[in-house]
């Protein structure tokens, strides 16, 4: 019987899809130092800014906890592994107000795995992900702020994995081929709505918006280093939205290629189209060539994209 204790990587034949994020396990040090400076941030400002004590009083103690946290994940192992038996996930879990983290360590059998899904939890706008494992005996999270690569990610390798163990029957490709040639000798050409794209934009750019009000409205260094972050990041995040809609925005289903903007995908180059599930919710199509190469459909082209799955899978 196999230790499901050993160390991350030690078992021979595995492959490492997922290790420890080194930027997330930074970010949190950083925020816990931060916590621990309040305050003497305090004492030298709070002539000025008498709130200042109360942000010490909240933000000592939360800096104590994410340092604690911060050190303990150190000595937990993080990885993601999977080879021709089965999958190990290993990661370090928060425990509510303590600073020390609880390791979780799960063995999952290809015989046993059931679905592997992403889930999405926002509150106040904040989005947090995890990889939702169902098995034969159930269903466990993992979180994929845990590790370098995020819970799409993981979720991509594990069903890349899935799909290079089966063999295609022969000849399949080529009905498919057929099948679509038919199906779509009148090209089917479609248009993305740019609302998703603009209701994105006007709401990073609000969020900018109110960094750089607080700014003019509370001048502090620390209120004009937000609203400068803010600019960059919503700013940016902005430019991509929009054109992402802009290069994607025109979809058309030929009787020998699929286009989607400039790039043209040959009927017999595409090995997979999956559905990308987000909180039980098709939020996507991605369609994986047989290069290795994948482009996912996101935009609202006027059809669910469940159908959009079904028109183009083969």
């Amino acid at each position: 019987m196999s230790d499901p204790y050993r160390e991350a990587g030690s078992h021979e034949g595995r492959r490492v899809i997922a290790r420890r994020s080194g930027s997330n396990l930074a970010f949190h040090l950083l925020l816990a130092l931060v916590g621990l400076a309040t305050p003497l941030i305090a004492n030298n400002w709070a002539a000025e800014h008498p709130s200042l004590y109360v942000l010490a009083f909240v933000a000592f103690p939360m800096g104590l906890l994410e340092l604690g946290r911060g050190i303990h994940t150190c000595f937990v192992p993080h990885a993601v592994e999977l080879d021709t038996r089965g999958l190990r996930f290993a990661w370090a879990d928060k425990i509510t107000c303590l600073p020390w983290m609880r390791r979780q360590d799960r063995e999952v059998p290809w015989s046993q795995l059931r679905r592997v899904e992403t889930h999405t939890v926002t509150i106040n706008g904040w989005s947090t992900n995890s990889l939702i494992v169902t098995t034969e005996q159930g269903s466990f999270s993992v979180p994929d702020s845990a590790f370098d690569q995020s819970a799409a990610a993981i979720q991509r390798e594990i069903l890349d994995h899935i799909d290079r163990a089966h063999e295609r029957p022969p000849g399949s490709t080529s009905a498919f081929v057929q099948a679509r040639r038919e199906r779509f000798a009148e090209p089917l050409r479609l248009t993305a709505s740019p609302k998703q794209a603009i209701l994105a934009a006007v709401f990073l750019l609000a969020g900018g918006g109110f960094c750089v009000w607080l700014a003019i409205a509370v001048p502090f260094w620390l209120t004009y280093g937000f609203a400068g972050v803010s600019l960059i990041t919503f700013g940016g995040l902005t430019v991509h939205t929009l054109r992402s809609w802009w290069t994607d925005r025109i979809l058309e289903l030929g009787p020998d290629a699929l286009t989607i903007g400039s790039r043209r995908i040959p009927w017999h180059a595409i090995r997979t189209v999956r559905r990308v599930v987000t909180n039980g919710q098709v939020t996507g199509v991605e369609i994986v060539q047989e290069d290795g190469s994948r482009v996912t459909l996101q935009h609202d082209y006027g059809r669910p994209l469940d159908e959009l799955a079904r028109l183009i899978e083969p």
